[in-house]
């Protein structure tokens, strides 16, 4: 009984996701960074969201990650401010 309550809610939450990415689109392959704030959002005007207070991931920064370039930080910011007025 147990294994089908979990199976049911895994179920459910992949149900949900699905049809957020069909109501919103993906993310937009015009940013290579920042293409989650842009998600955000679009996200941000149609549904709620949450928060839990306990890390999910792991997120590891090296010298190479594109987050790391200022310039193309500051350039996908501007257009991200810019689609969001």
């Amino acid at each position: 009984m147990l294994v089908s309550q979990q199976w049911t809610s895994q179920s459910l939450a992949v149900s949900c996701i699905q049809k957020v990415f069909n109501n919103l689109g993906v993310y937009n392959e015009s940013f290579l960074i920042h293409e989650d704030k842009e998600f955000r959002n679009r996200f941000d005007k149609k549904y709620n969201m949450g928060h839990l207070p306990i890390p999910l991931y792991r997120y590891r920064r090296r010298e190479a990650n594109i987050t790391n370039d200022q310039v193309k930080s500051e350039y996908y910011q501007s257009k991200l401010n810019e689609k969001s007025v």
